[in-house]
């Protein structure tokens, strides 16, 4: 009796050893798997003009496209490019994310560049707007698809300002997040902005914050934006300038890229 009692007793203990050292064992390729994963790390270098609304503070960092001979619409919707492999591979100066994609890896509307069409222009509610460049490089926001030559386009949205008028966005039901918005300057240049969280760079405002946010942004830069467009936010955006790099968590469906 005595026997066979030391004999469980042995047998529990070799039990509990052995689902011991295992757990230990998973528990510590877990912790070195997680250790595998880089997270990305934004790059502020300088202050940012900051907006308030509501008690919340939004940095908005942003470039300006002098001349649209070298800025160039860049698809990445198969390739799945890093945003610093583009950086590299094409010596873009400034960067931001463009448009919108599906999850099958295709753009949402209208996308031209380097010759090729890989979308129809498509109606949408919210990817409501083109930007495009033509032939002789004007630049263009419109809520119609261009009809003459152009350089690039691209559907996205939704249209924030159009021909010097806010829009009213209230009735969309969205999430706050990093905002990317391309814009026209009173002088006809393109101006590119991020629009995110003091405390947070991917978080952002809702999409029907922004006219307020960028009327405030214009009286205090003392500047007019005549056109405002919505472009790719979120954890799927990129912006760099001069002094911000704002990295994204997932992949990035096309980029506009300045040299």
């Amino acid at each position: 009796m005595k026997r066979r009692l030391l004999l469980l007793i042995f047998l529990v203990i070799f039990i509990y050893l052995f689902f011991q050292k295992h757990i230990v064992n998973d528990s510590s390729n877990l912790v070195q798997k997680s250790d595998q994963i880089a997270s990305p790390t934004p790059v502020i270098n300088q202050a940012q003009n900051e907006i308030s609304k509501e008690n919340i503070t939004y940095f908005i960092n942003w470039f300006r496209v002098e001349d649209t001979k070298n800025f160039f619409l860049i698809p990445n919707f198969q390739e799945k490019l890093s945003s610093e492999e583009i950086i590299k591979n094409k010596s873009c100066k400034y960067l931001s994310s463009a448009g919108f994609y599906t999850t099958d890896n295709k753009p949402i509307g209208l996308f031209y560049t380097n010759n090729k069409k890989y979308s129809q222009d498509t109606e949408n509610t919210i990817f409501n707007g083109f930007f495009y460049v033509s032939g002789d490089g004007s630049i263009f926001i419109d809520q119609k698809a261009p009809t003459e030559s152009y350089r690039m386009a691209i559907q996205t949205g939704p249209l924030i300002k159009f021909k010097s008028n806010y829009l009213d966005l209230s009735n969309l039901n969205n999430d706050s997040a990093r905002r990317n918005v391309l814009a026209l300057s009173n002088d006809g240049k393109i101006i590119i902005l991020s629009i995110y969280k003091t405390n947070s760079f991917f978080d952002g405002p809702r999409l029907q914050d922004l006219p307020e946010i960028l009327t405030k942004y214009e009286k205090e830069n003392h500047f007019i934006l005549s056109d405002v467009i919505n472009l790719d936010g979120g954890s799927a955006s990129v912006f760099k300038n001069d002094y911000a790099y704002l990295t994204e968590l997932t992949v990035v469906g096309s980029f506009l890229c300045y040299i």
